[in-house]
């Protein structure tokens, strides 16, 4: 690691060491408000309709099935790991009434039953997805990405084993309509009209731009929503014909009059389709995943806020909160921190670090990392703090060489991050510590504990007066640590935060990371539920 290779010594320091206060703590006042909201209940997903009219919906992050009012929007109950749901991505409503989900990340097929109570139909693994009911009560499932494709029958009371029906279908969100299945390829931009006996795939319709959900209504009539619009279908001739414009789409469900309804999915918003094309909103847009956060200053030296939003990283002015922008391309990356006038990701979920270069829009310096959670930039090195090894590593973005800085027994779920020009942190999720790695530009051999007692202590920044602001994502609130006071038990700022989602079982527990940063404004800015804006004078 080019940062480190002219140190000629390296300052030993025993960890937990206890340093002498220099002076009484001072107060700290802290003004905020809501910069951008997050969508009332996340990634709004997969729909379907209960034979009362009730609109159902899958949320897969913030890990709840809603069953709401389709016409005035209100919530009317809400399911989540407390019921043992877990993850839903898609849903049907079956013909006992149960709700049947696919939890994309476990890959469980559940059941969630009229009295509340829940069963596992069957798991198919990681990325199982679209779900039907035929008309006589036979249920389908399948994966379209997230692993190897598939698409089963299943037994709706999980007694006989899953029948597999194709080994290499990629179909996402399908239907049943006279004896078959009607299902898109997101991939080729295809419909297919499936026979679920012989496993025969013909191609009804094609040259679709990413397809993601077919519904049919009691009439027989075919519709399939894209990126940006809802498109009637003909399944003889292959035409289409334009319906409506949507902002955004992940599913789409018709209720028993005929009406369309579309989930925004990276909106997290509910649409409702008008007979003359027009669009309303029956549940509002938001942020659905808000996870690591990076503050660049624009031309006129005015914090710019990118909040990592699941698949894409949104732009805000941190004064007015108004939306500036989007980007795509990150590998599903839960932290972001700036490296110059670029944004650098860790994507736990790919296994990946890198940079993206803000101004030519690509990403460069893609490199492995094991599961990390964090990223900040430091020198010329991504530092990042790795699950996977339960270390916290510097890379070199240009040759991908490695240097430890941390690691076990000193560190078990290294979390947050943060860095001045010659000093670095870490928190660590599952002992609630903050540690020093690097002091005066030379590393800390073991590292020094400046806080003990955070309540899983997940972003970190630096304050512009040189102290740090912790995320305790268990706590719900963010902390004040002051590293030449140490150690200190860290002094609360802002409590009830809506972070601390917890994670589903085999996955990070940071789950969607609880990210704070610190713009060149000196403002604070927190993610969890939507994108908080703090003073602290």
């Amino acid at each position: 690691m080019r940062r480190f290779a002219t140190l000629v010594c390296a300052l030993v320091v025993v960890a937990g060491m206890v340093l002498p206060a220099t002076a009484t703590p001072r107060e700290v006042h802290v003004t905020g408000r809501e910069l951008t909201a997050a969508a009332p209940f996340g990634y709004a997903a997969g729909m379907d309709f209960d034979n009362q009219g009730n609109l159902w919906v899958g949320s897969i992050l913030s890990r709840t099935i809603i069953k709401r009012d389709p016409d005035s929007g209100r919530i009317l109950a809400r399911f989540g790991p407390a019921e043992d749901v877990e993850g839903p991505d898609d849903l049907a409503v079956g013909p006992d009434g149960a709700v049947y989900y696919t939890a994309i990340f476990t890959g469980e097929v559940g059941r969630l039953n009229r009295d509340g109570t829940h069963d596992t139909i069957a798991n198919l693994g990681l990325g199982v997805n679209p779900i039907t009911f035929s008309d006589d009560g036979r249920l389908f499932v399948g994966k379209s990405a997230l692993g190897p494709r598939g698409l089963w029958e299943l037994d709706p009371d999980g007694v006989e084993p899953p029948r597999l029906i194709s080994a290499t279908s990629g179909v996402n969100g399908f239907d049943w309509w006279d004896g078959h299945l009607y299902a898109p390829d997101p991939e080729t931009g295809e419909i297919f009209r499936i026979d679920v006996d012989t496993g025969t795939f013909t191609v009804v319709v094609d040259g679709l731009e990413e397809p993601g959900a077919v519904d049919i209504d009691a009439e027989g009539h075919m519709y399939v929503v894209e990126p940006r619009r809802v498109l009637e279908f003909d399944p003889v001739t292959g035409a289409t014909e334009f319906v409506a414009a949507v902002p955004s789409r992940d599913n789409m469900a018709i209720d028993a009059d005929g009406r369309i309804f579309v989930s925004g999915g990276l909106d997290g918003a509910v649409y409702r389709v008008l007979p003359n094309g027009k669009v309303v909103t029956v549940s509002p847009s938001g942020l659905t995943g808000p996870q690591g956060l990076a503050v660049l200053a624009d031309d006129a030296g005015h914090d710019v806020v990118h909040g990592s939003d699941v698949f894409v990283v949104n732009a805000f002015d941190g004064r007015t909160g108004k939306h500036r922008g989007s980007f795509d391309g990150l590998p599903l990356a839960a932290a972001i921190d700036p490296y110059g006038q670029d944004v650098a990701f860790a994507s736990w979920f790919t296994n990946t670090v890198g940079v993206r270069d803000m101004a030519l829009g690509t990403v460069t310096a893609l490199q492995s990392a094991a599961a990390p959670l964090d990223v900040v930039a430091f020198g010329d090195d991504l530092v990042v703090s790795e699950l996977g090894t339960a270390s916290v590593v510097a890379i070199d973005p240009l040759t991908g060489s490695r240097t430890v800085l941390a690691a076990p027994p000193h560190t078990v779920v290294p979390s947050g991050l943060a860095a001045t020009g010659d000093a670095l942190w870490v928190a660590d999720w599952a002992t609630g510590m903050v540690l020093q790695l690097v002091d005066d530009g030379m590393p800390l051999d073991p590292p020094v504990v400046v806080a003990s007692g955070l309540d899983q202590p997940e972003g970190m920044a630096v304050t512009s007066d040189g102290d740090l602001v912790v995320v305790e994502a268990g706590a719900k609130r963010l902390s004040l640590v002051r590293p030449a006071e140490s150690p200190v038990t860290p002094q609360p700022l802002v409590d009830g935060l809506g972070v601390g989602v917890p994670a589903p079982p085999g996955l990070p527990p940071t789950w969607n990371f609880d990210d704070v940063a610190v713009g060149p404004s000196g403002a604070v800015y927190v993610s969890g539920a939507g994108i908080q804006r703090y003073e602290l004078r």
